[in-house]
């Protein structure tokens, strides 16, 4: 009688599997993925802020928070009641007559620009007036929108002291005379530049421009 060959059975493939980790060293508790590696985290970067900037300084008006003694006025040519001259006194600068405007001291041309009348007191506060010398103090005010004018006048010389009402017009760069009540003759027109506070005239037959500064609002 033949003796059958001994067969191995092949490993079932859990044991197989087994057998392969402990070739490569790996304990059966271990895992696949291997552990987390470790590190020291980086330090948070720092770095100082910009400076806060600051806003510019804040303007000032000539009439902020000055309300005008006289707040209104009935327009009424003939009513010429004297009124204090509070304009300080001006000595007027050299001009000579340029193409539309007035060559003023250092050769800058000025020329009338227009704009929005405002209420208010108006005084002289500059002069640039031909060959003339006298020293002058001129205050002007105006009531409703710019259209009713009253002025004063000081002379330093012998022409003395004038005293003006008058109804104006603006239209485009002219302020136009409509109506004038006391103290003799007044230009029937102006070229002008109006800009907020600032009222600047030109009286061209005099080779002149007046520079008159509000001081309060009405």
């Amino acid at each position: 009688m033949k003796t059958k060959p001994t067969v191995t059975a092949a490993l079932p493939w859990t044991l197989a599997l087994a057998a392969l980790a402990a070739v490569v060293g790996c304990s059966s508790g271990g895992n696949l993925t291997g552990d987390a590696g470790s590190g020291t985290a980086g330090a948070t970067g720092t770095g100082a802020g910009g400076a806060t900037g600051t806003g510019g300084a804040t303007g000032t008006g000539a009439v902020t928070g000055t309300l005008c003694t006289l707040l209104e006025r009935t327009p009424d040519i003939t009513d010429c009641t004297e009124f204090t001259n509070t304009a300080p006194l001006v000595t007027p600068e050299r001009g000579v007559a340029g193409d539309g405007g007035i060559y003023l001291p250092g050769g800058e041309l000025d020329t009338p620009a227009g704009g929005t009348l405002i209420d208010g007191d108006y005084e002289l506060v500059r002069a640039v007036w031909g060959s003339m010398t006298t020293q002058t103090q001129r205050m002007i005010r105006l009531f409703a929108s710019g259209t009713y004018t009253e002025w004063v006048i000081d002379q330093q010389d012998s022409t003395g002291h004038y005293r003006f009402n008058a109804s104006v017009a603006a239209s485009g760069t002219t302020l136009n005379v409509t109506a004038l009540g006391c103290g003799g003759s007044l230009s029937s027109s102006f070229g002008y530049t109006a800009s907020g506070d600032e009222l600047n005239l030109f009286n061209f037959n005099a080779m002149a421009v007046f520079f008159y500064k509000r001081r309060c609002a009405r």
